[in-house]
């Protein structure tokens, strides 16, 4: 389910200024200078365990590191 102007969706983070107006009415900014801006995994955790309004889903924009240096091992010792 989307956010709607009868539903409206909470926005947080660095890039809300920017966002809000273009998104209009179907969202609700967080104040200037609120705690919800940090967003922390921990924070998020906890919201899911409590049942949070509506699904907690990482979105993961690169490998982790550990991955990451995995395959560059894997692809050295291939080449040795």
């Amino acid at each position: 389910v989307g956010a709607t102007a009868d539903r409206p969706a909470w926005l947080a983070g660095d890039g809300t200024s920017r966002c809000a107006p273009v998104l209009g009415h179907a969202i609700i900014a967080a104040p200037e200078g609120s705690p919800a801006h940090v967003i922390s995994a921990s924070r998020l955790a906890l919201r899911a365990a409590d049942g949070g309004g509506r699904p907690v889903t990482p979105l993961y924009l690169r490998l982790p590191d550990a991955e990451v240096n995995r395959l560059r091992r894997e692809r050295e010792a291939a080449r040795a």
